[in-house]
Formats: C-alpha cells, sequence, structure tokens
C-alpha cells in the first residue's frame, strides 16, 4: 500500500506541482536508493534480452514492466525534486536536479527502451488494418490487454514527466545546459504518448472485457 501511495503521490505532486506528502525531501533515502539498486541489477541480468530474437515470455513481461515502471516513479520523483529547487531559486540544487534529470532518463532509455518497444512492437509496427485485426485477436485476452494497457500507462506518464518539466522550464526562462538534450523536448515526448493512447484505445475496442469506465484507461491511479 505504502509503494501505491508513492506512486500516485508523485504523479500527483508532479501533475499540480506541489511538495509531495509520503516521501517529502527524504524520497531518496527512503525509497529512490532502492529502486536504483533494484534497476542496476536488473540491468545486470536482463541486458542479454536487447540482443535476443526469443519471444517475452507472459512472466518476463510482467518483471520488464514492474521495473520499468519503479525506474519511471523515480524519474518523476526528481523532476519534482527539480521543481521544488526551480521554486525556491536554490542554484546548486537546480544544477545538481539537473543533472540527475538527464542521467536517469538516459538509464531509463538504455535499460528500458529497447525492451518495451519489444513489448509494443509487434502491434505498433503493423498496418492499420492488421493493427485492428491483431486487437480483435490478442484483446479478447483479458491479461494481454492489460499488459498493451500497463505498457502505454508507463509511457504515458514518463512523457508527461518531460511535458511538465518543458513547462516548468518555460516558465522559469532558463534551461540549465543538461536539459538541453533533445530528448527533452516536447514533439518527442508528444508523440510517444499519442502512439501509446491509440494503442490503448484500440485495445478497448476490440476486448470482450466489459470495464464500468469504459476504457481501461481510467482505471489509472492518476486519470487526470
Amino acid at each position: 500500500m505504502f509503494w501505491v501511495g508513492v506512486v500516485c503521490d508523485t504523479s500527483r505532486s508532479l501533475i499540480n506541482q506541489v511538495p509531495m506528502v509520503l516521501l517529502g525531501e527524504h524520497g531518496d533515502a527512503k525509497v529512490w536508493e532502492f529502486i536504483l539498486q533494484r534497476t542496476v541489477i536488473f540491468n545486470q541480468s536482463f541486458r542479454p534480452l536487447h540482443c535476443s530474437q526469443d519471444p517475452l515470455s507472459p512472466d518476463l513481461i510482467v518483471v520488464i514492466l514492474e521495473h520499468a515502471t519503479a525506474c519511471k516513479t523515480m524519474y518523476l520523483g526528481i523532476i519534482n525534486q527539480f521543481c521544488d529547487a526551480m521554486l525556491h531559486h536554490n542554484t546548486e540544487a537546480i544544477e545538481k536536479g539537473a543533472e540527475r534529470i538527464r542521467l536517469e532518463s538516459r538509464r531509463f532509455r538504455d535499460i528500458f527502451d529497447p525492451l518495451l518497444s519489444r513489448c509494443g512492437n509487434e502491434y505498433l509496427t503493423l498496418s492499420p488494418e492488421s493493427q485492428l485485426n491483431y486487437s480483435k485477436l490478442n484483446c479478447q485476452n483479458v491479461n494481454d490487454a492489460k499488459t498493451l494497457i500497463i505498457l502505454a500507462l508507463l509511457v504515458t506518464h514518463y512523457n508527461l514527466g518531460s511535458l511538465i518539466l518543458a513547462d516548468v522550464l518555460e516558465f522559469a526562462g532558463y534551461i540549465p545546459e543538461p536539459l538541453t538534450d533533445p530528448i527533452f523536448s516536447r514533439s518527442r515526448a508528444s508523440h510517444s504518448i499519442v502512439n501509446a493512447i491509440n494503442l490503448a484505445l484500440n485495445c478497448d475496442r476490440y476486448s470482450q472485457d466489459e470495464s464500468p469506465y469504459g476504457s481501461r484507461l481510467l482505471h489509472d491511479p492518476t486519470p487526470e
């Protein structure tokens, strides 16, 4: 339950630009250092998958999504810390936070981008007609559908952090050198979000799982 609270608190704090309730200034010691250690261990154990052509098993996909979600939450938490430093004009914390954002963004993309692409590429690289057929065939299985939705939410949340960061920097009128990297551009983040949401909506359209919310996207703990 504590972890669910951390995930929700991190997202809501970033969206509303308010301090985190559960972690406050102690997020590194309480949570983020542990997640960083687990991410490093995950990379050491599963790095060979980047070059493997073997299909990913459902159990393995769950492990990938779990670790990617934790790493994504850490990334958003570090953006929260940076935004707080910007608010209080803490020059030293701003420079340190900007470098940490770049480092963790690169870590996430280096470790998880190839694996998440493998989870979604089978669908996203198909023609529009074939995508519809794929959705009809695969999204009838509730577990497969949930996996696609989790993947879509993960990608959306990660890139939402980059969009909020861009807004904060625009408002401040100052961009620290580490954040001038094109990976933080609005266009790149928006493109990734649109692709992820389209994946989820097509899955909703052809799923036989009746959801009272109309879309599994609304199962998101932070649907706003």
